[in-house]
């Protein structure tokens, strides 16, 4: 509605933001599927049916208003204005806290700082008797012409993708996320060379600690990552370290779900051997499921004929992939290091 009527109070700040934002709602169909990642695939679409859904439903609303009323100056509103609105609002807005709880604001002119996992400045939030005002700090002397740089938070590369259109390539925050899959998990075992039964034999201490773990019985959380500060997600770990386990015994409760060392016993030993073989044979089976190698996209990359959607794409399945390739040799040379200290 405010950049429909330009004598709005804001639009001189509307005026200045992007014609047309990079994120994947306004991608191809063949762009999307080039992602080759389900989980924001699914996202997209998930996106896109919403600003299609919303453009009918103001469609329909507007139909029924005289000329006299339409809010919008009499420009036509789609799902293509609708979803600059949307990019506008999602790539540009901060989420602020207060007394009052938290909201996502606009905040002018600060909103054209980038953004940095290291940043050289940081907002501050100031409450006034006027109401609430925002100051960009810096954290240290700045150089002219320097660019000022905030942290847009602690985000994966799905977030950053979806809302902001860009990726980090080296993002500590970043995982990549699988649903926990009996099949894959036995897939896995047979992979790493490792003897056990798998899940065709499940003792009843095992299937309850599982239900806690809430991968069995009713209301089931499967969703399980790899990657991120912890290598590995915790509910996976202490799953695979009770269907490895002889004897309830043998699992402590205590730091389950933690990549910590269970060496100082030879059954601590062969469970945690056994669990770092499968989480790496697992994270090689994933690897294996995106159609195109590391190799193959970084030489795609360096195409002259690449849009920018086209290398956005590359990079955000190159750095998946990566993700995968880095928690495998984290897993391995902790693998080795229990080798070293064994018994």
């Amino acid at each position: 509605m405010e950049r429909a009527q330009r004598g709005s109070f804001w639009w001189p700040y509307i005026s200045n933001l992007p014609q047309r934002f990079n994120i994947p709602v306004f991608f191809t169909g063949s762009e999307i599927a080039n992602l080759q990642y389900a989980p924001v695939i699914h996202q997209v679409k998930k996106r896109c049916r919403a600003l299609l859904d919303l453009a009918k439903e103001v469609e329909t609303v507007l139909s029924k208003l005289g000329t006299d009323q339409q809010p919008f100056g009499g420009q036509e509103v789609n799902a293509s204005s609708l979803g600059w609105a949307m990019a506008a609002v999602s790539s540009r807005a901060f989420q602020m806290h207060n007394s009052s709880g938290s909201s996502r604001v606009m905040l002018p002119l600060i909103d054209m700082c980038n953004h940095s996992f290291t940043p050289n400045a940081r907002i501050i939030q100031q409450e006034e008797k006027g109401g609430t005002s925002f100051v960009v700090v810096a954290e240290g002397n700045l150089q002219a012409g320097a660019n000022i740089l905030l942290s847009y938070g602690a985000l994966s590369n799905d977030v950053l993708l979806l809302d902001y259109g860009f990726v980090e390539s080296q993002n500590v925050h970043d995982f990549v996320e699988m649903r926990y899959d009996k099949i894959m998990v036995d897939a896995a075992r047979v992979a790493a060379r490792l003897d056990g039964d798998g899940y065709s034999q499940l003792a009843e201490w095992k299937q309850s600690i599982l239900e806690q773990l809430n991968f069995e019985g009713v209301g089931v959380s499967l969703q399980v990552k790899f990657g991120g500060t912890n290598l590995v997600d915790g509910r996976l770990l202490a799953a695979l370290r009770v269907l490895y386990a002889q004897d309830s015994d043998s699992v402590k409760r205590k730091g389950i779900t933690e990549l910590q060392m269970w060496s100082g016993s030879p059954s601590g030993y062969i469970i945690e051997s056994n669990v770092l073989k499968t989480l790496v044979a697992m994270c090689a089976l994933l690897l294996g499921h995106f159609p195109t190698p590391i190799t193959e996209d970084e030489g795609a990359l360096k195409s002259k004929e690449l849009t920018e959607a086209g290398t956005l794409v590359l990079e955000y399945r190159i750095a998946k992939k990566k993700v995968l390739v880095d928690c495998m040799r984290g897993l391995s040379r902790k693998l080795q290091s229990l080798e070293r200290d064994k018994f």
